[in-house]
């Protein structure tokens, strides 16, 4: 049976997507009796599924976690970012949460909790893919524990992230050696680390007078940042040093000033220097083993 009639038709269409039951069949029989056309039904439920694919989008797969970091260290005072990655999210939501917490961190790409050191950072990488990255500004001890990075669905995916905060490193460090010998390299090397967004800059003197290049000796001063949040590393080599290169070093940048004093020694100096130190060694070893021995003797003579 074909229905000709377009008015009874589109009554039965508009009775079954908009009305409150979504039974095509029951449809059929209020609008035109009790005919059942198995055609007109399977049309019906194919023009309901396409209306509904139209307002949702596309079917998606099932999402799935991709590979980050699932260990984060952070430094005390600085930025932790633990990340979380999906593929294929369509329209659900993803939510972290601290293990063992029973409130949300974040729902999607908001903040879920009046925190000013906490934040969400989200980026669409690709229409399937998107990063959902918490963000702890000015972490300390109290943050080390395992966060749930988990997506909204009827199966439970859920990734954990281990973060770790580790003591707060000196804004100015200046290591290396103190005493070299003589056509030896001298290397030393600077460590500044300051607070987020604030530009680090290096210089270098000895005995008051700037290394910075053309230096008198040529000195090859290299700067590089480290993968940690804002820290600046810069080395000062000397090849082939002489005596003249003895003195003072500093290191000077926006965090503070370090100094170091660099002696340069002949090859015979550092031998005696080291025989020197045997002596003097052996008779402090001398030395009490005499006080000990006087001290044994002293005790047999009062018995």
């Amino acid at each position: 049976m074909e229905y000709k009639n377009s008015y009874v038709f589109g009554a039965l269409l508009n009775y079954t997507l908009g009305h409150q039951s979504s039974n095509p069949i029951r449809a059929m029989r209020c609008l035109h009796g009790n005919v059942l056309d198995v055609r007109l039904i399977c049309l019906l439920h194919l023009y309901r599924k396409e209306k509904k694919q139209s307002i949702l989008g596309p079917p998606w797969p099932e999402p799935v976690f991709l590979p980050r970091l699932l260990n984060v260290t952070a430094r005390h005072g600085g930025r932790a970012l633990l990340p979380c990655a999906v593929h294929y999210l369509g329209t659900r939501q993803v939510t972290w949460r601290r293990l063992g917490s029973h409130h949300f961190l974040s729902v999607g790409d908001m903040a879920w909790v009046k925190d000013p050191n906490l934040e969400m950072e989200f980026r669409e990488l690709t229409p399937e893919v998107s990063e959902w990255n918490l963000v702890i500004r000015n972490v300390t001890p109290a943050d080390q524990g395992i966060y749930e990075c988990k997506i909204s669905d009827k199966n439970e995916l859920f990734r954990h992230v281990r973060l770790r905060v580790i003591a707060q490193r000196p804004p100015v460090a200046l290591s290396g050696k103190s005493y070299v010998e003589t056509g030896h390299p001298i290397r030393l090397f600077c460590n500044v680390s300051g607070p987020e967004g604030l530009p680090l800059k290096i210089d270098w003197f000895k005995d008051g007078d700037s290394l910075q290049y053309p230096s008198p000796r040529n000195a090859i001063i290299t700067n590089y940042n480290l993968v940690e949040t804002n820290v600046l590393v810069s080395e000062l080599f000397i090849d082939r040093s002489r005596s003249t290169d003895s003195g003072i070093y500093i290191c000077r940048s926006t965090m503070g000033i370090k100094s170091k004093t660099v002696t340069v020694l002949f090859a015979g100096e550092m031998k005696v220097e080291s025989s020197g130190f045997n002596h003097r060694a052996f008779g402090l070893l001398q030395l009490v083993s005499w006080i000990s021995g006087a001290v044994l003797i002293h005790c047999w003579l009062l018995n």
